[in-house]
């Protein structure tokens, strides 16, 4: 697709079948720049296959992390320190792909 540039897909609640759709996007997608995804209730294993298809991507610049899923997770998790870490890798990647463009701006 090389028209679609944003994409909310926010409020779906359709658990980590999503966040593989999305991570198979990403490796392929050469025009998304912005996502929106939250309250869709993934999980942990939704967020690291989703890191995996983006770190195949150079093209998204700007995504909020899913706070409302994260939230969720962490209160679940005993210790939250993996998803915090794999919260900041995402986000890294992300602002990386934004620093790498030189006609884009935060």
């Amino acid at each position: 697709n090389k028209v679609l540039q944003i994409l909310d897909i926010s409020g779906h609640q359709v658990e980590d079948y999503l966040a593989v759709a999305l991570a198979k996007v990403l490796q392929h997608n050469k025009s998304l720049h912005t996502l929106y995804w939250d309250d869709n209730l993934t999980t942990v294993n939704g967020l690291k296959v989703f890191k995996i298809g983006l770190e195949r991507n150079r093209e998204l610049k700007k995504m909020p992390l899913p706070l409302m899923d994260m939230s969720k997770i962490i209160r679940l998790e005993p210790d939250p320190t993996p998803v915090i870490k794999l919260a900041n890798e995402i986000q890294n990647k992300v602002f990386d792909n934004a620093l790498a463009s030189n006609n884009y701006s935060l």
